[in-house]
């Protein structure tokens, strides 16, 4: 097994801002005016010396687990030098990388290209979730936590955003935000609306705040009401119990509500990317949706960013990520998103210990999976290994693996609070584990 590195990455990274920032003098700006016709301009100026440049388009993405990066939806893409167009070529072995010969004499690369937002996945006529792994490019190199950019955004007039990034100056509709590396840039997605609300989550006497920015295609859908208010900010009180730490300046929760876009979520080190539909916060059942989601990707903060396995911790997107240890990264916060969920009051207990029930009964008899594919394939398996529609049984997924690693927190949890009078728990295990290992 492999050993998991810990460290205080954030703030190594954070020390060395300014300094970096004025060495690379990298710049990427977003046009998002058109996201009604799902199209992105993308403007970027690189530093650059004359001579062969390789530029990478983000790959392996974290929180992913593979080598995903949607770089068939960048087009129109052109490279110039004070006006001057440079020619540039894909490589022949890695559709990802992008070769350039820069002119003599030339110290800026000028880049301009287009993202098409896919129908249903990402934007819609009043909204957009914006990854900056879509729309930029960086140089081969340098680690990505060396690489320094000032992102600008220009949003449809009226249009709101909410996001864990510092914004350095705002005109209008364009906003500027701090230079910050290109490894935290990918980490830290931006939502914006023409309906957008946000809602202060930080518990009574939490020194770190906490929020809620939310986008929506309507305005209703945005009446969150004041029993889910008060479970999520219960779910930050007790993950403060559960964790003993906070690792991060301020936390934001993204959510979008939309039935045109991709549902799921996206775990990041200061907020998470979580997209639900339209009318989720309305039903009666919103504790239950909101529950099985937020807390989750929530968890992921601690589980995931702050403490990773060190195989997923690669030093850009182009690196590959082994992914062994997944089965601790999903299977872990698998656990302890769901408890989060029940003791912040969002899950009652009985629908606590349906969903314990339902884990139990999917690792059941009757599964041929279990008889030829091991658990640490599952994981190993995730960035190319994709299941087949049917007889999940016989095929042992990415989600039975995450079941039965959720199943194996479980087990030893139960028998540790057992024999130790509720004094010796998972939740414990978590506690000390921050409070000895580091903090923000």
């Amino acid at each position: 097994m492999k050993l998991i590195r810990f460290g205080g990455v954030v703030v190594v990274l954070l020390a060395g801002m300014v300094s970096s920032a004025s060495a690379q003098n990298l710049s990427v700006s977003v046009d998002a005016t058109r996201v009604p016709q799902k199209l992105l301009h993308v403007e970027e100026v690189l530093s650059v010396k004359a001579g062969p440049l390789t530029l990478y388009y983000p790959k392996w993405i974290p929180g992913e687990h593979g080598p995903d990066g949607p770089v068939s939806s960048v087009t129109g893409l052109k490279f110039d030098v004070d006006g001057r167009t440079v020619p540039w070529k894909r490589d022949l072995l890695d559709v990802f990388t992008f070769h350039v010969d820069v002119p003599a004499g030339a110290t800026k690369l000028h880049a301009a290209y287009d993202y098409i937002e896919g129908a249903g996945f990402s934007a819609t006529d009043k909204l957009l979730v914006l990854e900056w792994n879509e729309v930029v490019l960086y140089p081969s190199g340098a680690t990505s936590d060396k690489l320094m950019y000032e992102a600008k955004l220009t949003l449809p007039e009226g249009w709101k955003f909410g996001t864990s990034l510092g914004v350095a100056e705002q005109a209008g509709s364009v906003v500027t935000f701090k230079p910050i590396s290109l490894e935290l840039l990918v980490d830290s997605p931006v939502i914006a609306g023409e309906y957008y609300r946000s809602i202060d989550l930080t518990p009574a006497g939490e020194p770190v705040h906490h929020q809620i920015d939310m986008v929506a295609d309507s305005a209703g859908a945005l009446n969150m009401s004041p029993e889910i208010q008060k479970g999520l900010t219960n779910v930050v009180a007790e993950s403060g119990k559960l964790f003993g730490a906070r690792h991060y300046r301020e936390y934001h929760f993204l959510l979008t509500l939309s039935d045109h876009v991709a549902h799921f979520g996206l775990e990041h080190h200061e907020s998470n990317d979580s997209r639900l539909p339209e009318r989720a916060l309305l039903e009666p059942s919103a504790g239950m949706t909101v529950g099985g989601l937020l807390p989750h990707e929530f968890a992921h903060s601690w589980n995931g960013k702050f403490r990773r396995p060190a195989d997923l911790t690669t030093p850009d997107f182009e690196k590959p990520m082994e992914t062994d240890l997944l089965w601790v990264y999903e299977g872990l916060t698998d656990f302890l998103g769901p408890m989060l969920a029940a003791r912040s009051g969002l899950w009652t207990q009985e629908q606590y210990h349906n969903y314990l029930a339902s884990i139990a009964a999917s690792l059941g008899p009757g599964r041929p999976g279990r008889t030829w594919r091991p658990l640490l394939d599952t994981a190993v398996g995730v960035p190319g290994v994709r299941p087949p529609r049917g007889w999940m049984n016989l095929v042992r997924g990415t989600t039975t693996m995450r079941a039965t690693c959720c199943g194996l927190k479980w087990r030893p949890s139960c028998i540790a609070r057992a024999r130790g009078k509720g004094r010796l728990t998972i939740s414990a295990t978590c506690f000390m584990a921050d409070r000895t290992m580091g903090r923000r």
